[in-house]
């Protein structure tokens, strides 16, 4: 009988110490937390397929449309005929020469372009996509080059096929025919792919294009062009700056370009209705010569450009709200802890993870509502459900006071973390500030 009773005190008491032990609690919060990372993590690749398919959208808009557009030129292209030797002939031992074409690209002294972009908005599905319609303006000045450093002989030179070439690196975009006149006397432009003398690769900036065939004694002598172009293309508008010295200005009403390329702006004012940038680009800022035979250089190099960006978009405040999961889930858990030490009200932890699985089940009510209405609309609608899901479940085992303080404690954290996701700049002081206060 004695070893009966002191079996069951002993079991009082370790009942009693399981329910009564704050270690003991901690630590089996401290696996509800660990355990709940599972389904996060899980949430966290669902947004990362709805991305994805965001971009397989893309992919399909630009395909129609037209793609990310770069715009290089004019240059002008003049053929010519050298004679170099090969040998000696074997029996006379007379030096034999052989005559063969080739053709000088010559940049012009001065350009200037004006890019007019128009921005719009085209979905396919709920998925959004950034393109735009441009007016190109382009303006350049020709001289002669000094032919003897080319080793050139000017009366081999074959001005009939002399002509001007734009590159275009996705035709598709184009919907007008482009305007051309040289010294004010309007030109025919025709479309080119592949031209050997413009290179080889699929990648060089004059693989696809425009060419304005000159007249016989048009490109003789110094001359002016001027050539319009209007044409679509979609997320980044860039242009290389063909001149010895060039001058470009972009402007579009988009309130977050990037501005990206070789060189950055000179001058640029952007505003919630567009943006103004201007480039001033010296002939001794980059590395290309006034003109070459035949191969192209690395005029990649001379690019400036705008993309169309969005400052932060849906699904990158998505997924950079669910990275804060596991912080809500602390703090939450921890407010009602020391709820429930202050309070004496004792809460099983089958309750812990019932409110856990709500908080998580958050992030997916924020993607799946942010794909039709939109990340803000969506935020509010997941954490004010969610807020009042927690609330109401604990207000079965709780007071109205505990209630109260654990719901404005959620709304607090979800206020705090929406002002951290839409900062750019910010975020990252904010967040450590917050955690700082929080923590103190």
């Amino acid at each position: 009988m004695e070893n009966n009773e002191n079996n069951g005190n002993l079991f009082q008491q370790i009942s009693r110490w399981i329910r009564e032990s704050v270690t003991l609690k901690l630590a089996v919060l401290v696996f509800l937390v660990l355990l709940l990372l599972i389904p996060s993590a899980w949430i966290q690749g669902v947004i990362d397929d709805r991305q994805s398919y965001s971009y397989e959208a893309t992919e399909d808009i630009t395909r129609k449309w037209s793609d990310e557009q770069t715009l290089t030129g004019p240059v002008l292209i003049i053929p010519f005929t050298r004679t170099y030797p090969v040998g000696n002939e074997p029996k006379t031992g007379e030096e034999v020469m052989r005559t063969a074409e080739d053709r000088l690209i010559l940049l012009p002294e001065k350009m200037t372009a004006n890019a007019a972009l128009d921005p719009q908005t085209l979905k396919r599905g709920i998925f959004d996509v950034n393109v735009y319609s441009s007016e190109i303006s382009m303006h350049a000045s020709f001289s002669p080059p000094d032919w003897s450093r080319y080793d050139i002989d000017p009366q081999r030179i074959d001005w009939r096929k002399a002509y001007l070439a734009v590159g275009i690196s996705d035709m598709r975009g184009m919907y007008a025919d482009p305007v051309c006149s040289l010294n004010k006397e309007t030109y025919t432009a025709e479309a080119y792919s592949g031209l050997p003398e413009m290179g080889d690769s699929y990648s060089s900036p004059f693989a696809n294009g425009i060419r304005i065939r000159l007249e016989d004694s048009a490109a003789r002598a110094a001359f002016d062009c001027d050539i319009q172009i209007g044409l679509k293309g979609s997320r980044s508008f860039f242009m290389l700056a063909s001149g010895q010295n060039s001058s470009i200005e972009m402007t579009g009403n988009w309130p977050d370009p990037s501005f990206s390329g070789y060189f950055l702006p000179d001058d640029r004012d952007v505003t919630d209705s567009g943006f103004t940038a201007s480039w001033n680009i010296l002939k001794f800022t980059r590395p290309l010569p006034e003109a070459w035979i035949s191969n192209i250089p690395d005029i990649e190099n001379t690019g400036v450009g705008v993309e169309l960006m969005s400052a932060v978009n849906d699904y990158q405040r998505t997924s950079r709200t669910s990275k804060y999961g596991a912080l809500i889930i602390i703090f939450t858990f921890l407010g009602l802890f020391l709820t429930e030490l202050i309070s004496r009200i004792r809460v099983h932890p089958f309750q812990y993870v019932l409110i856990g699985v709500a908080l998580v089940i958050d992030y997916t009510l924020l993607l799946s509502i942010s794909e039709q209405l939109g990340f803000n609309t969506a935020y509010l609608i997941s954490s004010l459900a969610t807020t009042a899901l927690i609330a109401l479940y604990t207000r079965s085992f709780s007071s109205w006071r505990v209630t109260g303080l654990l719901a404005a404690l959620l709304v607090i954290f979800y206020t705090f973390i929406y002002i951290i996701i839409n900062q750019q700049d910010y975020a990252l002081l904010l967040g450590s500030f917050g955690l700082f206060v929080a923590v103190g």
